[in-house]
C-alpha cells in the first residue's frame, strides 16, 4: 500500500517548507469540511452532489503523493455518477490517512 508522502510538496516547492506548511494547512482546513458533506451526500442518496466533492477531494491524494488513490478516487467519482457506491469504503480509507498524515504536519 502506498503511503503518503511530500515528495510532490517538496518538489512543487522547490523544497521551500513554509510552502508546504501552508499547503498542508489548507487540507487540514477543508479536508473535514468536504469529508462531512460527502458522508451527508451519502447518508441521503445524493450521489450526483457526492462524485462532486469526491472530485475536489481526489486533487488532495496527488498532494500527498497517493496516485493509486487517487485513481480509486477517480472511479468512486464516476461509479457515484451512476448510483454505485462500491468504493466508498476505500474512499474513506484514503481520505483518512491524508487526514492523518496532514495533521502530523499541524
Amino acid at each position: 500500500m502506498e503511503e503518503p508522502n511530500l515528495e510532490y510538496l517538496y518538489q512543487l516547492s522547490d523544497n521551500d517548507m513554509e510552502f508546504v506548511h501552508q499547503i498542508l494547512a489548507v487540507i487540514n482546513e477543508e479536508l473535514p469540511i468536504e469529508l462531512a458533506q460527502y458522508q451527508e451526500m451519502i447518508t441521503t442518496g445524493q450521489y450526483h452532489e457526492a462524485a462532486q466533492l469526491v472530485h475536489k477531494i481526489k486533487h488532495k491524494f496527488i498532494i500527498v503523493g497517493l496516485k493509486s488513490s487517487y485513481k480509486s478516487a477517480h472511479a468512486h467519482e464516476d461509479l457515484l455518477r451512476d448510483n454505485n457506491v462500491t468504493l466508498h469504503d476505500e474512499f474513506i480509507e484514503n481520505v483518512t490517512r491524508v487526514s492523518n498524515f496532514s495533521l502530523d504536519y499541524k
